[in-house]
């Protein structure tokens, strides 16, 4: 298993690669679509997925203004039967209520990926409605772990701190698992 960032017009994805081809991706929490677009561009086929009604409407208005070929969808993931090669889920853990909430999630995820799945999240974050500690991040990778590990999956976990929000590079401490499935 190879971690390997792709990088399009100055943002960085973190996507696994391995020597399984992967085409298709649905982005969970893709919000207005910004990454899902970005993925699309480079080649991938890409489902972009949100609960927020209104983001995907705009993401769709995007992405037929830029003329790329994307489905976007606000189904909830239970109501998603089709399976991808990757499923990536990056900075929506944090907005669920509780770790047993995100580890469901976690678990969709997994149901909905074929080959392998990308899930980063955020070391803290707190504001006015969210309360995700520093101790509730690692706890929830702890459990992300244990899972990956009675899966049997090959998974690798690190930590980045940079990334890029409206083309200007911040330094948000986060972690990244990528998980790869037997074949």
């Amino acid at each position: 298993m190879v971690i390997k960032c792709l990088s399009y017009a100055g943002l960085r994805f973190p996507l696994l690669v391995s020597s399984k081809d992967i085409e298709t991706i649905l982005d969970v929490g893709c919000g207005m679509g910004k990454d899902s677009i970005q993925l699309a561009l480079l080649g991938f086929k890409v489902t972009g997925q949100d609960i927020d009604k209104k983001a995907i409407a705009i993401a769709k208005a995007i992405a037929k203004s830029l003329d790329v070929k994307i489905k976007f969808t606000a189904k909830p993931l239970s109501k998603i039967k089709k399976r991808f090669d990757c499923v990536r889920c990056c900075f929506v853990l944090p907005f669920l209520k509780d770790n047993k909430e995100r580890m469901e999630l976690v678990k969709e995820i997994d149901r909905l990926s074929k080959k392998m799945f990308l899930i980063q999240y955020q070391k803290e974050l707190i504001t006015n409605s969210i309360k995700f500690s520093k101790k509730e991040a690692s706890l929830l990778t702890s459990k992300i772990e244990e899972y990956c590990k009675g899966k049997g999956y090959k998974y690798s976990i690190w930590e980045e701190s940079l990334i890029v929000l409206r083309n200007t590079w911040v330094k948000l401490p986060s972690i990244c698992i990528a998980a790869e499935k037997k074949s």
